[in-house]
């Protein structure tokens, strides 16, 4: 493995990069929902805003991607519940890289591009749940 995608990889890492990328959305979604509901507007911009900062730690994964290395990289690997064997495994590999910058890059655009009819507050925090999730 050469140097660069050690210093990507989050099993040894202090910032789980994928981690990261599914927690981002999701705290917005739970920001979103401690807000009161007659703030128009402000639910989508602080979608657009999580959404986005997501969409950056996908492009950052496309930069430091290693084309050269196989299996999977960026892993994180943390024993979750160690008596039942559960554990929570991520990592990308060169297919599912494009998909997870494709999803950073597609949905800041929805957020930020289509008027919810009814309301906004739900509407943008399942989407960013749906990100978080994707």
């Amino acid at each position: 493995m050469s140097q660069m995608s050690m210093l990507a990889s989050s099993t040894g890492a202090s910032m789980p990069v994928l981690t990261w990328l599914i927690l981002t959305p999701a705290v917005g979604a739970a920001l979103i929902t401690l807000l009161p509901k007659n703030l128009p507007g402000v639910h989508r911009q602080i979608g657009v805003l999580f959404s986005a900062a997501a969409g950056a730690l996908s492009i950052y994964l496309a930069v430091k991607f290693d084309t050269h290395a196989g299996g999977f990289q960026f892993e994180s690997i943390r024993e979750w519940i160690p008596s039942l064997g559960i554990s929570w495994h991520l990592g990308v590999d060169g297919i599912s890289l494009w998909l997870v910058v494709l999803t950073g890059l597609i949905f800041p655009i929805v957020l930020a591009g289509i008027d919810p009819h009814g309301d906004e507050k739900p509407y943008t925090a399942w989407m960013l749940m749906l990100q978080a999730g994707s």
